[in-house]
Protein backbone atom coordinates (compact mmCIF):
# COMPACT_ATOMS: atom_id res chain seq x y z
CA UNK A 1 0.00 0.00 0.00
CA UNK A 2 1.36 3.46 -0.89
CA UNK A 3 1.90 6.17 1.74
CA UNK A 4 -1.16 8.24 0.73
CA UNK A 5 -3.44 5.21 0.93
CA UNK A 6 -2.11 4.27 4.35
CA UNK A 7 -2.42 7.82 5.69
CA UNK A 8 -5.99 8.21 4.47
CA UNK A 9 -7.38 4.75 5.15
CA UNK A 10 -5.19 3.35 7.93
CA UNK A 11 -2.56 0.63 7.90
CA UNK A 12 -5.15 -2.16 8.01
CA UNK A 13 -6.94 -1.05 4.85
CA UNK A 14 -6.89 -3.32 1.82
CA UNK A 15 -6.98 -1.08 -1.26
CA UNK A 16 -6.21 -2.66 -4.63
CA UNK A 17 -5.42 0.76 -6.14
CA UNK A 18 -2.68 3.28 -5.55
CA UNK A 19 -2.35 6.97 -6.31
CA UNK A 20 -0.66 7.54 -9.66
CA UNK A 21 0.02 10.25 -12.23
CA UNK A 22 -1.75 10.16 -15.61
CA UNK A 23 -0.57 12.82 -18.05
CA UNK A 24 0.00 15.26 -15.20
CA UNK A 25 -3.31 14.50 -13.47
CA UNK A 26 -3.62 12.56 -10.24
CA UNK A 27 -5.71 9.40 -10.33
CA UNK A 28 -5.77 5.79 -9.15
CA UNK A 29 -4.02 2.84 -10.78
CA UNK A 30 -4.40 -0.86 -10.13
CA UNK A 31 -1.69 -1.80 -7.64
CA UNK A 32 -1.69 -5.35 -9.05
CA UNK A 33 -3.93 -7.36 -11.36
CA UNK A 34 -7.60 -6.84 -10.49
CA UNK A 35 -10.14 -9.44 -11.57
CA UNK A 36 -13.88 -9.11 -12.15
CA UNK A 37 -15.78 -8.99 -8.87
CA UNK A 38 -12.83 -7.91 -6.75
CA UNK A 39 -13.37 -5.34 -4.01
CA UNK A 40 -11.14 -2.54 -5.26
CA UNK A 41 -11.59 -0.33 -2.24
CA UNK A 42 -13.48 -0.11 1.04
CA UNK A 43 -13.72 3.09 3.09
CA UNK A 44 -15.35 3.01 6.52
CA UNK A 45 -18.13 5.53 7.18
CA UNK A 46 -16.12 6.66 10.22
CA UNK A 47 -13.78 8.44 7.80
CA UNK A 48 -16.55 10.27 5.90
CA UNK A 49 -17.17 14.00 6.22
CA UNK A 50 -20.93 14.60 6.18
CA UNK A 51 -23.57 17.05 7.34
CA UNK A 52 -24.42 14.66 10.18
CA UNK A 53 -20.81 14.76 11.34
CA UNK A 54 -20.93 18.57 11.36
CA UNK A 55 -24.11 18.47 13.43
CA UNK A 56 -22.44 16.31 16.07
CA UNK A 57 -19.28 18.44 16.20
CA UNK A 58 -18.41 21.69 17.94
CA UNK A 59 -20.18 23.44 15.04
CA UNK A 60 -23.65 22.23 15.99
CA UNK A 61 -24.74 25.31 17.95
CA UNK A 62 -23.75 27.82 15.27
CA UNK A 63 -25.27 25.67 12.51
CA UNK A 64 -28.53 25.61 14.45
CA UNK A 65 -28.42 29.42 14.66
CA UNK A 66 -29.06 29.66 10.90
CA UNK A 67 -31.64 27.07 9.85
CA UNK A 68 -31.55 28.23 6.22
CA UNK A 69 -28.00 26.97 5.63
CA UNK A 70 -27.86 24.50 2.75
CA UNK A 71 -26.23 21.09 3.21
CA UNK A 72 -23.34 22.23 1.03
CA UNK A 73 -22.82 25.27 3.25
CA UNK A 74 -22.80 23.08 6.36
CA UNK A 75 -20.22 20.81 4.73
CA UNK A 76 -18.22 23.87 3.67
CA UNK A 77 -18.12 25.11 7.27
CA UNK A 78 -16.96 21.67 8.43
CA UNK A 79 -14.16 21.68 5.84
CA UNK A 80 -13.06 25.20 6.81
CA UNK A 81 -13.09 24.25 10.49
CA UNK A 82 -11.05 21.07 9.96
CA UNK A 83 -8.57 22.91 7.76
CA UNK A 84 -8.11 25.63 10.40
CA UNK A 85 -7.44 23.17 13.22
CA UNK A 86 -5.38 20.97 10.91
CA UNK A 87 -2.89 19.47 13.36
CA UNK A 88 -5.62 18.68 15.89
CA UNK A 89 -8.09 17.37 13.31
CA UNK A 90 -8.76 13.62 13.03
CA UNK A 91 -9.19 14.33 9.29
CA UNK A 92 -5.82 16.07 8.87
CA UNK A 93 -4.48 13.47 6.39
CA UNK A 94 -7.55 13.95 4.21
CA UNK A 95 -7.43 17.75 4.39
CA UNK A 96 -3.76 17.67 3.39
CA UNK A 97 -4.60 15.46 0.39
CA UNK A 98 -7.08 17.98 -1.03
CA UNK A 99 -6.09 20.32 -3.88
CA UNK A 100 -5.35 23.89 -2.88
CA UNK A 101 -6.80 25.19 -6.18
CA UNK A 102 -9.59 24.07 -8.47
CA UNK A 103 -10.36 24.44 -12.18
CA UNK A 104 -14.15 24.80 -12.21
CA UNK A 105 -15.31 27.98 -13.87
CA UNK A 106 -16.00 30.04 -10.73
CA UNK A 107 -12.19 30.26 -10.42
CA UNK A 108 -11.48 31.35 -14.00
CA UNK A 109 -10.09 34.77 -14.83
CA UNK A 110 -12.06 37.24 -16.95
CA UNK A 111 -9.83 36.49 -19.91
CA UNK A 112 -10.41 32.75 -19.54
CA UNK A 113 -14.15 33.31 -19.18
CA UNK A 114 -14.18 34.95 -22.62
CA UNK A 115 -13.50 31.49 -24.04
CA UNK A 116 -16.98 30.50 -22.82
CA UNK A 117 -18.70 33.25 -24.80
CA UNK A 118 -21.96 32.05 -26.32
CA UNK A 119 -22.36 29.01 -24.08
CA UNK A 120 -24.94 28.55 -21.35
CA UNK A 121 -22.04 27.90 -19.00
CA UNK A 122 -20.95 31.52 -19.24
CA UNK A 123 -24.37 32.66 -18.00
CA UNK A 124 -24.60 29.90 -15.37
CA UNK A 125 -21.17 30.81 -14.00
CA UNK A 126 -22.31 34.43 -13.59
CA UNK A 127 -25.41 33.26 -11.70
CA UNK A 128 -23.33 30.93 -9.55
CA UNK A 129 -20.81 33.63 -8.66
CA UNK A 130 -23.60 36.01 -7.68
CA UNK A 131 -25.21 33.34 -5.48
CA UNK A 132 -21.89 32.49 -3.83
CA UNK A 133 -21.26 36.16 -3.03
CA UNK A 134 -24.78 36.54 -1.59
CA UNK A 135 -24.51 33.40 0.55
CA UNK A 136 -21.07 34.41 1.77
CA UNK A 137 -22.20 37.91 2.71
CA UNK A 138 -25.49 36.85 4.28
CA UNK A 139 -24.39 33.73 6.17
CA UNK A 140 -20.84 32.40 5.96
CA UNK A 141 -18.97 35.64 6.61
CA UNK A 142 -21.11 36.43 9.67
CA UNK A 143 -20.60 32.96 11.15
CA UNK A 144 -16.85 32.92 10.54
CA UNK A 145 -16.29 36.43 11.91
CA UNK A 146 -18.22 35.57 15.07
CA UNK A 147 -16.23 32.39 15.57
CA UNK A 148 -12.69 33.19 14.49
CA UNK A 149 -11.46 30.65 17.04
CA UNK A 150 -13.14 27.90 14.99
CA UNK A 151 -12.38 29.04 11.43
CA UNK A 152 -9.58 31.59 11.43
CA UNK A 153 -9.72 34.25 8.73
CA UNK A 154 -12.19 33.20 6.03
CA UNK A 155 -12.76 35.24 2.88
CA UNK A 156 -14.65 34.57 -0.32
CA UNK A 157 -11.60 32.72 -1.72
CA UNK A 158 -11.66 30.18 1.12
CA UNK A 159 -15.41 29.75 0.83
CA UNK A 160 -15.12 29.07 -2.93
CA UNK A 161 -12.38 26.53 -2.18
CA UNK A 162 -14.65 24.68 0.23
CA UNK A 163 -17.60 24.67 -2.18
CA UNK A 164 -15.42 23.47 -5.05
CA UNK A 165 -14.08 20.66 -2.86
CA UNK A 166 -17.66 19.50 -2.25
CA UNK A 167 -18.90 19.90 -5.82
CA UNK A 168 -15.94 18.13 -7.40
CA UNK A 169 -15.26 15.39 -4.83
CA UNK A 170 -18.41 14.49 -2.87
CA UNK A 171 -20.40 11.32 -3.56
CA UNK A 172 -24.15 11.10 -3.08
CA UNK A 173 -24.65 7.70 -1.43
CA UNK A 174 -27.82 5.89 -0.44
CA UNK A 175 -27.53 5.24 3.30
CA UNK A 176 -30.52 3.83 5.17
CA UNK A 177 -32.78 4.71 2.22
CA UNK A 178 -31.65 8.35 2.24
CA UNK A 179 -29.37 10.18 -0.17
CA UNK A 180 -26.41 11.49 1.81
CA UNK A 181 -23.68 13.71 0.40
CA UNK A 182 -20.33 12.39 1.60
CA UNK A 183 -16.71 13.39 1.26
CA UNK A 184 -14.95 10.02 1.16
CA UNK A 185 -11.16 9.98 1.62
CA UNK A 186 -9.14 8.30 -1.11
CA UNK A 187 -12.25 7.34 -3.12
CA UNK A 188 -12.45 10.95 -4.31
CA UNK A 189 -9.17 10.45 -6.15
CA UNK A 190 -10.84 8.12 -8.65
CA UNK A 191 -11.25 10.05 -11.89
CA UNK A 192 -14.30 10.05 -14.18
CA UNK A 193 -14.64 7.82 -17.22
CA UNK A 194 -18.01 7.40 -18.98
CA UNK A 195 -19.12 3.78 -18.92
CA UNK A 196 -16.42 2.77 -16.45
CA UNK A 197 -16.63 -0.91 -15.50
CA UNK A 198 -16.54 -0.07 -11.80
CA UNK A 199 -19.46 0.20 -9.42
CA UNK A 200 -19.62 1.89 -6.03
CA UNK A 201 -22.22 1.84 -3.28
CA UNK A 202 -22.68 2.17 0.46
CA UNK A 203 -22.55 -1.27 2.06
CA UNK A 204 -25.08 -1.12 4.88
CA UNK A 205 -23.73 -4.32 6.43
CA UNK A 206 -20.10 -3.21 6.56
CA UNK A 207 -20.98 0.47 7.03
CA UNK A 208 -18.80 1.97 4.36
CA UNK A 209 -18.22 2.73 0.69
CA UNK A 210 -17.44 -0.33 -1.37
CA UNK A 211 -15.93 -0.08 -4.87
CA UNK A 212 -16.10 -3.23 -6.99
CA UNK A 213 -14.61 -4.19 -10.35
CA UNK A 214 -17.00 -5.22 -13.11
CA UNK A 215 -14.08 -6.22 -15.33
CA UNK A 216 -10.40 -6.96 -14.94
CA UNK A 217 -7.59 -4.38 -14.78
CA UNK A 218 -3.90 -4.79 -15.48
CA UNK A 219 -1.39 -3.62 -12.91
CA UNK A 220 -0.79 0.09 -13.50
CA UNK A 221 -4.00 0.58 -15.49
CA UNK A 222 -6.11 3.54 -14.39
CA UNK A 223 -9.24 2.67 -12.43
CA UNK A 224 -12.06 5.22 -12.73
CA UNK A 225 -15.63 5.79 -11.66
CA UNK A 226 -18.48 6.95 -13.87
CA UNK A 227 -19.67 10.06 -12.02
CA UNK A 228 -22.91 10.08 -13.97
CA UNK A 229 -24.33 11.08 -17.39
CA UNK A 230 -22.89 14.58 -17.18
CA UNK A 231 -22.49 17.00 -20.08
CA UNK A 232 -19.29 18.97 -20.57
CA UNK A 233 -21.14 22.01 -19.25
CA UNK A 234 -21.82 20.28 -15.93
CA UNK A 235 -18.38 18.68 -15.73
CA UNK A 236 -16.69 22.03 -16.28
CA UNK A 237 -19.00 23.94 -13.93
CA UNK A 238 -18.66 21.52 -11.01
CA UNK A 239 -15.58 19.38 -11.58
CA UNK A 240 -13.29 21.62 -13.59
CA UNK A 241 -12.69 19.51 -16.70
CA UNK A 242 -14.37 18.53 -19.97
CA UNK A 243 -14.04 15.55 -22.29
CA UNK A 244 -13.33 15.08 -25.97
CA UNK A 245 -16.39 13.47 -27.62
CA UNK A 246 -18.25 13.21 -24.31
CA UNK A 247 -20.98 10.56 -24.92
CA UNK A 248 -23.18 12.29 -22.33
CA UNK A 249 -22.83 15.74 -23.84
CA UNK A 250 -25.91 17.92 -24.23
CA UNK A 251 -27.02 21.52 -24.59
CA UNK A 252 -29.75 22.99 -22.43
CA UNK A 253 -32.56 24.91 -24.10
CA UNK A 254 -35.21 26.85 -22.18
CA UNK A 255 -38.68 27.16 -23.78
CA UNK A 256 -40.47 29.16 -21.11
CA UNK A 257 -44.07 30.30 -21.49
CA UNK A 258 -43.96 33.96 -20.51
CA UNK A 259 -46.56 35.03 -17.91
CA UNK A 260 -47.88 37.84 -20.15
CA UNK A 261 -48.50 35.55 -23.16
CA UNK A 262 -52.01 34.55 -24.24
CA UNK A 263 -53.58 32.07 -21.81
CA UNK A 264 -50.20 31.49 -20.18
CA UNK A 265 -51.62 30.05 -16.94
CA UNK A 266 -53.73 27.50 -18.80
CA UNK A 267 -50.80 26.41 -20.98
CA UNK A 268 -48.46 26.08 -18.00
CA UNK A 269 -51.14 23.99 -16.28
CA UNK A 270 -51.34 21.70 -19.33
CA UNK A 271 -47.59 21.18 -19.23
CA UNK A 272 -47.66 20.44 -15.51
CA UNK A 273 -50.39 17.85 -16.00
CA UNK A 274 -48.01 15.98 -18.29
CA UNK A 275 -45.03 16.24 -15.97
CA UNK A 276 -43.37 19.30 -17.51
CA UNK A 277 -41.85 22.14 -15.50
CA UNK A 278 -42.13 25.45 -17.35
CA UNK A 279 -38.91 26.73 -15.77
CA UNK A 280 -36.74 23.67 -16.47
CA UNK A 281 -34.58 23.36 -19.59
CA UNK A 282 -34.79 20.66 -22.24
CA UNK A 283 -31.71 18.64 -23.16
CA UNK A 284 -30.51 18.63 -26.76
CA UNK A 285 -28.24 15.77 -27.82
CA UNK A 286 -26.83 14.28 -31.00
CA UNK A 287 -28.96 11.15 -30.77
CA UNK A 288 -32.33 12.61 -31.84
CA UNK A 289 -34.51 15.69 -31.69
CA UNK A 290 -36.02 16.15 -28.24
CA UNK A 291 -39.69 15.11 -28.65
CA UNK A 292 -40.64 16.51 -25.24
CA UNK A 293 -39.39 19.91 -26.40
CA UNK A 294 -41.57 19.69 -29.52
CA UNK A 295 -44.60 18.79 -27.38
CA UNK A 296 -44.01 21.77 -25.09
CA UNK A 297 -43.66 24.09 -28.09
CA UNK A 298 -46.92 22.80 -29.56
CA UNK A 299 -48.67 23.83 -26.33
CA UNK A 300 -46.83 27.15 -26.33
CA UNK A 301 -47.97 27.99 -29.89
CA UNK A 302 -51.45 26.54 -29.49
CA UNK A 303 -54.46 28.75 -30.20
CA UNK A 304 -57.69 28.39 -28.18
CA UNK A 305 -59.31 26.56 -31.11
CA UNK A 306 -56.79 23.74 -30.70
CA UNK A 307 -57.08 23.30 -26.93
CA UNK A 308 -59.36 20.30 -27.33
CA UNK A 309 -56.40 18.54 -28.98
CA UNK A 310 -53.97 19.46 -26.18
CA UNK A 311 -53.40 15.91 -24.94
CA UNK A 312 -52.59 14.77 -28.49
CA UNK A 313 -49.81 17.38 -28.68
CA UNK A 314 -47.66 15.18 -26.45
CA UNK A 315 -47.86 12.32 -28.96
CA UNK A 316 -47.22 14.20 -32.21
CA UNK A 317 -48.34 17.05 -34.48
CA UNK A 318 -51.92 18.22 -34.00
CA UNK A 319 -52.24 20.76 -36.81
CA UNK A 320 -50.14 21.69 -39.83
CA UNK A 321 -50.04 25.41 -39.07
CA UNK A 322 -49.20 24.81 -35.42
CA UNK A 323 -46.40 22.41 -36.34
CA UNK A 324 -44.99 24.87 -38.90
CA UNK A 325 -44.86 27.58 -36.22
CA UNK A 326 -43.25 25.18 -33.76
CA UNK A 327 -40.53 24.06 -36.16
CA UNK A 328 -39.89 27.53 -37.54
CA UNK A 329 -39.51 29.05 -34.07
CA UNK A 330 -37.29 26.20 -32.93
CA UNK A 331 -35.01 26.52 -35.96
CA UNK A 332 -34.72 30.26 -35.34
CA UNK A 333 -33.94 29.70 -31.67
CA UNK A 334 -31.27 27.11 -32.41
CA UNK A 335 -29.66 29.28 -35.08
CA UNK A 336 -29.63 32.18 -32.64
CA UNK A 337 -27.95 30.03 -29.98
CA UNK A 338 -25.30 28.89 -32.47
CA UNK A 339 -24.61 32.46 -33.56
CA UNK A 340 -23.79 33.49 -29.97
CA UNK A 341 -20.46 31.66 -30.03
CA UNK A 342 -17.76 34.17 -30.89
CA UNK A 343 -15.07 31.67 -31.91
CA UNK A 344 -14.68 30.09 -35.33
CA UNK A 345 -14.24 26.35 -35.84
CA UNK A 346 -10.57 26.97 -36.66
CA UNK A 347 -10.11 28.87 -33.40
CA UNK A 348 -11.79 26.03 -31.50
CA UNK A 349 -9.40 23.51 -33.05
CA UNK A 350 -6.42 25.74 -32.26
CA UNK A 351 -7.45 26.11 -28.60
CA UNK A 352 -7.44 22.33 -28.18
CA UNK A 353 -3.64 22.60 -28.15
CA UNK A 354 -3.38 25.73 -26.01
CA UNK A 355 -0.99 25.41 -23.03
CA UNK A 356 -3.71 26.91 -20.82
CA UNK A 357 -5.80 23.98 -19.52
CA UNK A 358 -8.88 26.18 -19.10
CA UNK A 359 -8.70 27.20 -22.74
CA UNK A 360 -8.53 23.53 -23.78
CA UNK A 361 -11.56 22.68 -21.64
CA UNK A 362 -13.52 25.61 -23.07
CA UNK A 363 -12.67 24.50 -26.63
CA UNK A 364 -13.93 20.97 -25.93
CA UNK A 365 -17.13 22.50 -24.56
CA UNK A 366 -17.67 24.77 -27.59
CA UNK A 367 -16.93 22.05 -30.14
CA UNK A 368 -19.37 19.63 -28.54
CA UNK A 369 -22.13 22.17 -28.10
CA UNK A 370 -21.83 23.54 -31.64
CA UNK A 371 -21.98 20.01 -33.00
CA UNK A 372 -25.17 19.31 -31.04
CA UNK A 373 -26.78 22.57 -32.17
CA UNK A 374 -25.92 21.89 -35.82
CA UNK A 375 -27.32 18.38 -35.54
CA UNK A 376 -30.52 19.78 -34.01
CA UNK A 377 -30.88 22.41 -36.74
CA UNK A 378 -30.49 19.73 -39.41
CA UNK A 379 -33.04 17.53 -37.64
CA UNK A 380 -35.55 20.39 -37.52
CA UNK A 381 -34.97 21.15 -41.19
CA UNK A 382 -35.70 17.53 -42.06
CA UNK A 383 -38.94 17.77 -40.08
CA UNK A 384 -39.86 20.97 -41.96
CA UNK A 385 -39.16 19.32 -45.32
CA UNK A 386 -41.28 16.32 -44.40
CA UNK A 387 -44.12 18.56 -43.25
CA UNK A 388 -43.93 20.64 -46.45
CA UNK A 389 -44.01 17.47 -48.51
CA UNK A 390 -47.15 16.26 -46.75
CA UNK A 391 -48.82 19.66 -47.08
CA UNK A 392 -48.14 19.83 -50.82
CA UNK A 393 -49.74 16.44 -51.51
Amino acid sequence: MDVISRDLLGSDANALVRVADFDGLRGCAAADTITTGDDILFVSHELFLTVELAKTSTLVSLIDEISSLSNDDVLALLLLHERFRLEDSPHRAYIRSLPTEYSNTIHWSENERRKLAGSNLNMLTDILLQQIQTDFTDFIQTICERHVELFGEVGIREYKWALSTIWSRALDLTIDDKIVRCLVPFADMLNHKPGSAVTHFFDNDSKGLRVKALTSFRAGEEVCLDYGPFSNEKLLRLYGFSLVNNPYDSVQLWAVIQPDSVLADYKVSLLQQHGFDNSSPFQLTESCLNRSLLAALRIQHMTPLLFRYADAAFAGPIDTENEQEVLSSLRGGLESMLSQYTSSDDEDAHDLHDPNFHHVCAARLRIGEKRILRFSISAVEREISALDSIASN
